[in-house]
């Protein structure tokens, strides 16, 4: 199976201090940026052994490596994820099945492993990693528990005050068949997982936990796993927590949106699909009011190579319906990608570029300017940025910054 990658990130679209206000379609509902402070640094998981660091330049959006980067080199990087205070990265490494930790050095970005790091993993089919809202819990999926095609899981860690991780009891928890992307509502009460039906299993669906807010322990609810009517494979929550977007694969790729009950974190699907570009291999909401991003991989191979795109919509809020945004989707000419994430400040969108086929050109980083009234997206000066070798760039993770997938 070709591994499918997803960092989920947040959008904005009130620039504050750092532009006009203004919001994206100048809407009743929307809503002030929770934050004007720019992200700081940009991490790049390379495939092959290391993990770039990069600063952001909060008025240009390009960036710049930081000093001793790449880091951790052999380490074998796919997803990554952080906590909202941006003081911890944690990576997992698909291969090895094992999560490394890192702690960020808050002024330079230079990364140093945490203690304990790197924690082994069982079972050892990780997938996507994230962390809960609190900055108290680490959560990572399995394709499945024992590599042969049984069901998968989650496993759950406590994050000490100095980014070591602690096995929460009863960790990892079952879930349904082909388990890969991840997500949670905002308040951090209820976590969904991805269940693709890979490898033995006849059905896929989503499985729903609702998350101990001391402990961490997750309980399945009530009526979990709920099926979809397509194959899940990631997800993003809307930022009221309402609505779910899940990418799925039927006949062509799509975004399914389902309803979420705000009491029980049960599922209903809304039965509307809405097509997306070819192989879409992240999804990323706006955490602040309407705009949700996906990106569009593509055909990458070396004999009939496809150009990518990002597909960009705007999420009614009392619905869950998307409203595709004029000149959506945006064609990446030359380019495969792969992760969205979008800067604090609410202005930039970060894509990694993974297209193998392609050779070195596939070693890079696409940045983009949001526009505030739109939702379209143009490149920013200097885009793309190159990345180091140690192979092609899969996961993207931006600091401080949490993204909600």
């Amino acid at each position: 199976m070709r591994r499918v990658r997803i960092l989920l990130g947040v959008a904005g679209i009130l620039l504050l201090s750092l532009g006009t206000a203004a919001c994206v379609f100048d809407s009743s509902t929307c809503k002030c940026a929770v934050s004007s402070t720019a992200s700081k640094f940009a991490y790049v998981m390379l495939e092959f052994d290391t993990i770039a660091a990069f600063t952001i330049d909060a008025s240009t959006g390009g960036l710049t490596a930081v000093s001793g980067s790449p880091f951790g080199g052999n380490i074998n990087p796919v997803y990554g994820a952080s906590d909202p205070a941006g003081k911890f990265l944690y990576v997992v490494e698909q291969s090895a099945g094992r999560v490394d930790g890192f702690s960020i050095d808050q002024t330079t970005g230079a990364l140093t492993a945490v203690p304990g790091s790197p924690v082994r993993l069982n079972p050892s089919e990780a997938r996507v990693p994230i962390v809960d809202p609190s900055g108290s819990f680490l959560y990572i999926t399995h394709l499945d528990s024992c590599g042969d095609g049984c069901k998968g899981a989650v496993s759950a860690f406590k994050i000490g005050t100095d980014g070591s991780l602690t096995a929460i009891a009863g960790s990892p928890y079952t879930t349904d068949y082909g388990t890969l992307g991840i997500a949670m509502r905002p308040d951090g009460k209820f976590l969904y997982t991805m269940n693709g039906a890979n490898g033995g299993g006849t059905v896929a669906d989503i499985s729903a936990f609702q998350v101990d807010p001391t402990s961490g322990a997750l309980t399945q609810v009530s009526g979990s796993p709920f099926p979809g009517s397509a194959i899940p494979l990631f997800a993003a929550v809307h930022p009221s927590g309402n609505f779910l977007y899940a990418i799925v694969a039927g006949e062509g790729f799509a975004v399914e949106p389902f309803s979420i009950d705000p009491t029980t974190g049960a599922l209903t699907s809304t039965d509307n699909f809405f097509p997306l570009g070819q192989n879409p291999m992240g999804i990323d909401v706006d955490a602040v009011d309407n705009l949700l991003f996906v990106a569009n991989n593509g055909s990458p191979s070396a004999t009939n190579s496809v150009d990518g795109s990002i597909s960009v919509f705007q999420m009614n809020a009392t619905t869950g319906a998307l409203t595709q945004v004029t000149g959506s989707p945006f064609t990446t000419t030359g380019s495969n990608p792969f992760q969205p994430a979008v800067d604090r400040s609410c202005k930039f969108l970060y894509v990694t570029n993974n297209a193998p086929a392609r050779g070195s050109v596939a070693n890079y980083v696409l940045a983009f300017a949001i526009d505030p009234l739109s939702g379209s997206v143009t490149a920013v000066p200097g885009s793309p940025f190159a990345t180091p070798s140690g192979g092609p760039p899969e996961g993207i993770v931006l600091a401080p910054h949490q993204a909600v997938p």
